[in-house]
């Protein structure tokens, strides 16, 4: 709320020549943008926040590619992005993956055609995706030193 209170008491400012940018707007979460006018007037305008929507596919058969995603889940709107996930030894997919539709209406609609029905001979799970949940580890792997001696055999 401290970025937009700074912005607000810039209501006003003329900025001049030195930002040639027709518009700018704020962090993806905040409900309003910075609109600068051909007179490099700053003004605040209420945009529409419409964030994409990531989906959960799962039970995928090993032949999917994201291609098969891809044009599958375009037949009800606009595909961002398409992510099977693969083991990282093998190289194989591991059976699930996630597809960023949007809109939350495209997702919606997505959902509603795709879950429960058949992909190259599996029938799949459409869901919206849950966060990603914190694991608590700091770090990277190998960090639980837990002090004391080291070293080999004591006499």
């Amino acid at each position: 709320m401290k970025s937009r209170e700074a912005l607000e008491s810039l209501r006003g400012f003329s900025i001049g020549s030195m930002l040639p940018l027709s518009r700018t707007t704020l962090s993806r979460e905040d409900e309003f943008a910075l609109t600068f006018s051909r007179g490099r007037r700053m003004e605040w305008k209420q945009r529409e926040v419409d964030m994409n929507k990531n989906l959960y596919v799962g039970n995928l058969s090993v032949e999917v590619t994201e291609e098969d995603l891809r044009a599958n889940f375009s037949e009800v709107g606009k595909v961002i992005s398409v992510n099977i996930i693969k083991d990282k030894y093998t190289g194989l997919n591991r059976g699930f993956g996630f597809v960023e539709m949007e809109t939350e209406k495209e997702a919606q609609e997505a959902i509603q055609k795709f879950n429960g029905g058949s992909l190259l001979g599996n029938t799949i799970t459409v869901n919206e995706a849950r966060p990603k949940k914190e694991t608590g580890r700091e770090g990277s792997r190998g960090s639980s030193f837990r002090g004391g001696r080291g070293g080999g055999r004591r006499f």
